[in-house]
């Protein structure tokens, strides 16, 4: 994959916060976290989707979805992964979590 019309699976959707539903997270939420991140929202806007399957479970993105319910968004961009598969969804968290790096 080296185009982006090879991305056949992207599927950008507006979904309503109250609908995404959050199960056990592999990694809990740093509260530090949170606020330097809602004031980034709030300036600069959500630049990144979270990750939902197409039953709205929630597989990556808890930081980025706690901080707009923080701000009292009703809704977020997701990215929805179709996908049922526990093992898979738990690599897609894992995942991202790894390629993010932390910057001083």
């Amino acid at each position: 994959m080296n185009k982006v019309e090879d991305i056949k699976d992207l599927n950008i959707k507006e979904m309503k916060l109250d609908e995404i539903i959050i199960l056990d997270r592999l990694r809990s939420i740093n509260t530090d976290m949170i606020s330097p991140l809602s004031d980034s929202i709030q300036r600069n806007g959500l630049l990144n989707p979270i990750t939902i399957n197409q039953n709205n479970i929630l597989i990556s993105g808890y930081h980025r979805y706690t901080a707009c319910k923080e701000l009292n968004f009703e809704t977020i961009l997701c990215n929805i992964v179709n996908t049922e598969d526990e093992d898979k969804m738990k690599l897609i968290e894992i995942d991202e979590n790894l390629i993010r790096a932390e910057l001083e």
